[in-house]
């Protein structure tokens, strides 16, 4: 190799990356990591996130805390002639949790809901790889990492003024169980 291509690459190649990072959107990141909501939204942008936040104000649920037994209650309730809900092993022994209480969302997640925090936040949309391009559906946004998910409940919390996360899986089933009761096949009309 002679000096002079090296010269060239030395000098091409920090352009060709500046002009990458010049169409890639930034994003502010608070303290703890959670990307914050762009200064310079559009009055398109802006109305879509309002709108967003006064639908997810809407669909918030504050669970009352308390005591339960979380786990495989099947010997508690007649199925399987009492014997367990199912054969793994991760929901044994059936044990006391008690927590106090929190928010959860009474419905989950979309990828709608995904866009309009990737568009507020400046992020590249999630689940929009091609590998991912099958399990994008609309009403649910499977395949999210825990990271996100969990960058975007904290960020949703900052707009709704609660503080929020991803519900652990004890909170998770308390709520599903209607705070804890020996519910089989939770839904939403019993």
């Amino acid at each position: 190799m002679t000096l002079k291509p090296l010269l060239v690459s030395l000098f091409i190649l920090p352009l060709c990356t500046l002009s990458a990072c010049a169409n890639t959107p930034t994003t502010s990141v608070d303290s703890s990591g959670v990307p914050q909501t762009r200064s310079n939204l559009t009055a398109d942008e802006q109305q879509q996130l309002d709108d967003f936040i006064v639908k997810q104000k809407a669909n918030m649920r504050f669970i009352e805390g308390g005591s339960y037994e979380m786990g495989d209650f099947g010997h508690k309730v007649t199925i399987n002639g009492g014997g367990p809900i199912s054969t793994s092993k991760n929901n044994k022994p059936l044990h006391k949790v008690t927590l106090d209480g929190f928010s959860m969302n009474a419905y989950k997640a979309t990828y709608g809901d995904f866009d309009i925090y990737s568009m507020a936040t400046g992020q590249e949309k999630v689940g929009t790889q091609v590998y991912m391009e099958a399990i994008r559906q609309p009403n649910a946004a499977a395949g999210i990492n825990w990271q996100t998910a969990q960058n975007y409940c904290q960020w949703l919390g900052q707009q709704l003024d609660v503080p929020m996360s991803l519900p652990t899986e004890a909170q998770w089933e308390y709520a599903a169980r209607n705070r804890g009761k020996y519910v089989l096949f939770p839904t939403d009309n019993g």
